[in-house]
């Protein structure tokens, strides 16, 4: 009698005592129990392979277009036929192409006629600096321009000057003539400051052009 009482004492001590668990992630408890419906085998139909319809739309993702670069250089030769008073002074460009970039649709809308529109940074901020009275400095030159190329036949090509005026109208003016080769654009241009005349012969190289 006495050892029936232990053991249903035992058995009642047992069956109430509660299931540890365990905090997962401050929200989930998991209690350490067993499912009941996992013999531990493994499923038959997995044979380890990764199904071919199953694709991470991430990897299916078309690359991002190669973007159209400038870096070239403008060659200023000042003074010509006026003389001593002359200097020479190169200018270095970057850039990239902003045709089809829509942040930049009202300076490509400005030249239709463009098959091609850059945005180009110009790393010097002057020409000749010291080397006139008049300009002590130097020649001040804009440092971020927006160039059009009309390119025709043969290669050969217009460039235009796209500008903003005061009013955020935006205009095209002919710049220089030039050529296309590849992806080698040579070109040149003049003009007069202070009456005094002026050649630039200029060069890119347009990598990753597209047609």
């Amino acid at each position: 009698m006495r050892l029936f009482a232990i053991t249903t004492a035992l058995i009642l001590s047992i069956g109430c005592r509660p299931a540890a668990g365990v905090l997962i992630d401050d929200e989930t408890i998991d209690d350490g129990v067993t499912d009941p419906t996992d013999d531990g085998t493994t499923d038959p139909t997995d044979d380890g392979t990764t199904d071919p319809n199953d694709t991470d739309p991430a990897d299916t993702e078309p690359p991002e277009p190669e973007i159209a670069t400038w870096e070239g250089e403008r060659e200023f030769e000042f003074g010509g036929e006026w003389g001593d008073w002359g200097c020479e002074d190169t200018l270095t460009e970057t850039g990239v192409e902003v045709t089809g970039d829509p942040s930049f649709a009202n300076a490509v809308d400005a030249c239709p006629i463009c098959d091609h529109v850059f945005e180009v940074d110009v790393a010097e901020e002057a020409l000749c600096p010291g080397e006139f009275d008049w300009y002590e400095d130097g020649i001040p030159v804009a440092q971020h321009v927006f160039r059009g190329l009309a390119i025709g036949n043969g290669g050969n090509v217009i460039m235009y000057s796209i500008t903003e005026d005061d009013d955020g109208a935006w205009h095209r003016e002919e710049l220089a003539e030039g050529e296309l080769v590849g992806v080698e654009l040579e070109y040149w241009y003049g003009g007069t400051i202070y009456g005094a005349p002026y050649e630039v012969l200029g060069g890119a190289t347009l990598h990753d052009l597209k047609p």
